[in-house]
């Protein structure tokens, strides 16, 4: 077995991918490189260590969710799924435009994915503390924490006491996640 750092896009696969996730061939050929210099082993895809090694990620309280969110719960990562994770972060602008993984609703789910560690569609008090905890670290106390969590809860869904991603988008209409949620490509 040769290394896989030598292989090269095959046409099929590019043309595949624009359609997945709106990115251009040479933008593909640009994200090929970077995830080719970040399989460190040449194995042909990325394990949660290759990600985490990522240095603007290690310096991020949520790098383990963040993390996770690429994974969707497997331990391999191919270039394909790679490139789909990133399209969430396409910005939309006049010269890019909206495809699916880009969309509102896309970028909603990732960030409620981030909130619902386990998976099962709800966003708990336990789960929002938990977060919280790791964004602010020892800035605020466990208490305000353990409130603002409680009333956040009580505030998107009061019978419940557990947010749903329906509860999640309406909570979020204001927020432009459209313009905020967005990794600006090198080209």
């Amino acid at each position: 077995m040769g290394s896989n750092h030598s292989r090269e896009l095959e046409d099929d696969e590019i043309t595949s991918l624009i359609g997945i996730t709106g990115f251009s061939r040479n933008k593909l050929n640009q994200l090929f490189v970077r995830f080719q210099s970040l399989d460190r082993g040449a194995k042909g895809f990325l394990t949660r260590e290759d990600i985490l090694e990522i240095p603007e990620l290690e310096i991020n309280p949520l790098a383990d969710r963040i993390t996770d969110s690429f994974f969707n719960g497997g331990d391999r990562l191919d270039f394909g799924k790679f490139v789909e994770v990133l399209a969430t972060f396409r910005p939309i602008t006049r010269t890019v435009e909206e495809h699916h993984l880009n969309s509102r609703t896309s970028k909603l789910k990732f960030v409620f994915a981030m909130y619902d560690c386990t998976g099962d569609g709800r966003i708990t008090k336990t789960k929002l503390l938990e977060i919280l905890s790791m964004m602010v670290g020892s800035k605020v106390s466990v208490e305000q924490l353990k409130m603002i969590a409680e009333r956040t809860i009580l505030d998107s869904s009061p019978m419940s006491r557990a947010i749903t991603f329906q509860d999640f988008e309406k909570v979020m209409t204001d927020v432009l996640v459209e313009s905020k949620m967005v990794v600006k490509f090198q080209t």
